[in-house]
Parts: structure tokens; C-alpha cells; sequence
């Protein structure tokens, strides 16, 4: 499969074309390039990526949340507020170069096609989902330019112009919607070379329309001209995901390894459930947390079966080995180190979430909040193969909603764990829960949680004057992102 990415590359610049013309004079190489296969590369490269996975999500910002803490102490990579510059340059050189680089060439191969309407859309779809990550790291991107960059059908320009937040968000509602329009179901579909929905297309479009209510949701409070009436008009129309079975998730195996498993395989560093964790399941006694963690050794060897954290931003020097150990603490969850647990794109659950979030404030939904919440809960305790009567005890008791913002986010913020630290991240930033743990009480010289990832090393060597330009953020974690600011 890499070499989709290096045909198209090649493919991108004039010097590579002379090449291909001559490899086209023999009658065994191929020169048509399928845009299906440079999807199917793309969300492969996307979901299975090992550096992103384990550095940027496992390591940076699942320890940055909380969920995840290291026995070791601040001496592993990630368990203090701190990211790696080769962390930060692999996630973005993955997003532009390996995912977006082959969506933009499978665009290009199917534009204006009206036969591959429903192959075109969906790229567009994927694609504004992985801006919608990138933005979300970064606050201003290369987004326009980028699009003629990695289309351009002569030598590419490596220096595109950066695109405010705001401009990006409001351009990447207006796309899905755009897309979900174009959709056309007597024409082909991308089939079964969509690893996500073996190209369903009424499952993309609901795929669409929750995550523009994601979107519209995460500026609602920024640009509330903007964002509620497509809020309204989407839970008018009522097309969102509407079953586990319809959630976006990539199909990790054996050949596509889930991140949490490679790393718990090869020994390299997992770190175990955070105290933070624990209390948030313990507390009120959710049944999920015989999902996230196990009972830790010691405590199976005394009869007490319990569930031991490790607390977040402990010095090593703090750390008292036979007291603080593989032994006394808890690990992860057995569940989540399968080989071939899917990976979580977008799911019901959070779907149910962010429609209780819309009908408590007002802006639509064809339930009340509260039903909108217990679906979600049940949704995610059925995804983790909950027993029934764990689930009812749960929604009739300690999970019963308050009716209160916090708790819709609590609920949600638990669907993210271990799956997808960048939206768990995002969701902290945007409503501030749940509300973490200060650093201090650990004895960590920081006082404030990163609100951004600084841009790439790369980016300032190679494109410094559009860096530049942006004026903010440039090298730091600490100014907020437009629509956190």
C-alpha cells in the first residue's frame, strides 16, 4: 500500500511526470491510479498510525487528561505536561501527507464525475473529518491553499497560507453539508474498499450530519449566528447515527493493530489507568469500569478486589517502587488490548450525547434530554458488553440523569476513553469537564494544561513566513484556539 503514497507523489510534481511517461511504454505497469485504493490507504494510514497512536494520543494527551498515568513518574515521555517535537511532526507530516495528500488525489481523480458522485462525496466527507482534527490541535491551519497544494497538477507549493479557525469551521459545515446534498444512490458507491462503511452511503450521510452537529455544537457559544441554525435544521431532519451498528469505526486486526494493543505487545511503555479514572468510574459505581481497568494483583492476592489508580504528575523521585508498582496499581482494562478492537471514528453514543447537550439548550431534538442522555449511556454499556440488569441499575440510580450541561459532558467524556483522546481533549477545552485534578497537589512545576499543540518544527523550517503570520501560538501550548478562546 505505500506505494499509493509514492505514485502520488510522484504524480504531484511535473519532475515525477517525464517518469511515469516513459513507465507507460511498458505493458506491464499500471499508470491509473484507483481513487478508492488511495481512500482505503488514507483512513488505513489514519486509524493504525503506531507513532500518533502511542505519542500523541497514549503518551500526550490521554496523560495531559488524566486517564492515563506512569508509574515511572515525569521521567516517561508525555506524563507531564510536555509533548515531543518528533510527536508533534509525525501527527501532523501523517494527517497532510499520508491521509490527506491521497484523499485530495482520490478527489481530484473523481471530481466532476457524475458517475462517481457518491465516491467524491464521501472523500469530501472523510476529509473534513480529518481537518476537523487537525484545527482542533492547531487553531489556524493551511487549509485553502492546501487543498490547490496537494491538487496541483504542476510542482506543488511545500509553503501554504494558514486559514483562521474560524474560517476553517465555518467552510467544513458548509462542505458536509455540500456533500451529504451530492449524494446520488442510483450511481456507485466506494464499496468494499471503505474500510469504515464498505461504502454505505445512507450511513454516511448520517456520519456527516453528526459530526456537523458536533462542529455547530463546538461554536455554538462562539458564533451563535452561525451555528444554531444548522443545529436546527439538522435535528429538524433528524439524519443522524442511529445505532451502534451505524457508528464510524475502522475494523482493527491482526494486519491493522489497535494502537493500545501494539503497545502493550511490544512492551514499550503502557501506562496504567490514573487515579483520575478510577474515581470518575468508582464514584458513582459505573459498571464500565470493569472494562477500563482491572482489579489490581495485589488486592486479587488479599481478597479485596480492588481497583488501584496511578495519581497524574508524581515526580520520580516521589515514587516509592514498593509502594507504586505493576503489583499495587491496576492495568488496563483487558478489553481495549485486543488486536482487533474496532477503532472509534464517531459513535451513537456520542451522537445521543450531543443531541441531550442541543435539547437542553433549546436549540432541537425530537426528545427530551434525559432520553437523549439514557440512550447514550445504554449505547456505550452495550458497546462494551455490559450485562442489562448492570445497565438498569445504573440509569435508576447513580447514572440517573440531574438534568444539569456537566453531566451530559461527564457521561460523554467516558465514551471517549482510551478511543479517541483528541476529541476527549477538545470536549475538556471547549465546557471544562470533567473538571481535573490541579497539577500542583502532584508536585509538578506547571500550573496550566496545554490548550493547543505547537506547530511542527517542520512548518518553521519550511514554511516560516505563513507560520509566522499567524501571530499566535506559534511555538507554545498556551494560547487557546479560536473558538476556546
Amino acid at each position: 500500500m505505500r506505494i499509493i503514497t509514492l505514485l502520488f507523489l510522484c504524480l504531484a510534481s511535473s519532475s515525477c511526470r517525464k517518469g511515469f511517461e516513459e513507465l507507460n511504454q511498458n505493458p506491464n505497469v499500471t499508470t491509473t491510479v484507483d481513487p478508492n485504493a488511495l481512500f482505503a490507504y488514507a483512513q488505513f494510514r489514519y486509524h493504525t498510525d503506531y507513532l500518533n497512536g502511542v505519542r500523541t494520543e497514549i503518551w500526550g494527551l490521554n496523560n495531559w487528561m488524566q486517564v492515563q498515568a506512569s508509574i515511572n513518574g515525569t521521567s516517561s515521555a508525555g506524563n507531564e505536561y510536555f509533548m515531543s517535537g518528533d510527536a508533534i511532526n509525525n501527527t501532523w507530516s501523517l494527517m497532510y501527507a499520508d491521509v490527506l495528500g491521497n484523499i485530495e488525489e482520490a478527489m481530484r481523480l473523481t471530481k466532476d464525475d457524475p458517475i462517481n458522485v457518491n465516491k467524491y462525496n464521501t472523500y469530501r466527507i472523510y476529509r473534513a473529518y480529518i481537518y476537523h482534527r487537525l484545527t482542533d490541535l492547531w487553531d489556524n491551519i493551511p487549509y485553502t491553499a492546501a487543498h490547490n497544494t496537494i491538487n496541483a497538477e504542476n510542482t506543488p507549493d511545500l509553503s501554504p497560507e494558514y486559514d483562521p479557525q474560524s474560517i476553517v469551521y465555518q467552510d467544513l459545515i458548509n462542505e458536509l453539508r455540500s456533500a451529504v446534498s451530492g449524494f446520488d444512490q442510483s450511481r456507485p458507491d466506494v464499496g468494499a474498499q471503505d474500510w469504515i462503511y464498505h461504502g454505505d452511503v445512507d450511513k454516511w450521510i448520517r456520519f456527516a450530519n453528526s459530526l456537523t452537529l458536533r462542529l455547530a455544537l463546538r461554536i455554538s457559544d462562539k458564533v451563535p449566528t452561525i451555528a444554531l441554525p444548522v443545529i436546527q435544521q439538522l435535528t429538524t431532519e433528524n439524519r443522524f447515527i442511529q445505532s451502534n451498528q451505524g457508528s464510524a469505526r475502522f475494523p482493527h486486526s491482526s494486519n491493522a493493530r489497535n494502537p493500545f494493543y501494539e503497545l502493550d505487545n511490544t512492551a514499550q511503555g503502557m501506562y496504567n489507568p490514573s487515579t483520575f479514572l478510577v474515581e470518575q468510574f468508582t464514584t458513582d459505581s459505573d459498571p464500565r469500569i470493569t472494562r477500563y481497568a482491572e482489579y489490581s494483583p495485589q488486592s486479587v492476592v488479599f481478597g479485596t478486589f480492588q481497583y488501584v489508580g496511578v495519581p497524574s504528575f508524581l515526580l520520580s523521585s516521589d515514587i516509592d517502587p514498593n509502594e507504586l508498582n505493576t503489583f499495587t496499581t491496576s492495568y488496563i482494562g483487558d478489553y481495549f488490548l485486543n488486536a482487533d478492537i474496532e477503532g472509534v471514528t464517531m459513535s451513537y453514543s456520542e451522537t445521543c450525547f450531543l443531541l441531550a447537550e442541543a435539547a437542553l439548550k433549546g436549540y432541537g431534538g425530537n426528545m427530551t434530554p434525559e432520553s437523549y442522555y439514557d440512550l447514550g449511556i445504554q449505547a456505550h454499556m452495550d458497546q462494551l458488553a455490559i450485562p442489562q440488569a448492570d445497565i438498569d441499575t445504573y440509569l435508576n440510580g447513580p447514572g440517573q440523569f440531574n438534568g444539569t450541561f456537566e453531566h451530559i459532558i461527564q457521561q460523554k467524556w467516558k465514551t471517549f476513553v482510551y478511543v479517541d483522546a483528541i476529541e476527549l481533549y477538545s470536549e475538556w477545552r471547549r465546557t471544562g469537564y470533567p473538571v481535573l485534578r490541579d497539577a500542583q497537589e502532584q508536585l509538578v512545576d506547571v500550573s496550566r494544561v496545554p490548550v493547543r499543540l505547537a506547530y511542527p518544527a517542520t512548518e518553521l523550517s519550511l514554511n516560516a513566513a505563513n507560520v509566522t503570520a499567524v501571530g499566535h501560538g506559534i511555538n507554545d501550548f498556551f494560547t487557546k484556539v479560536w473558538w476556546d478562546d
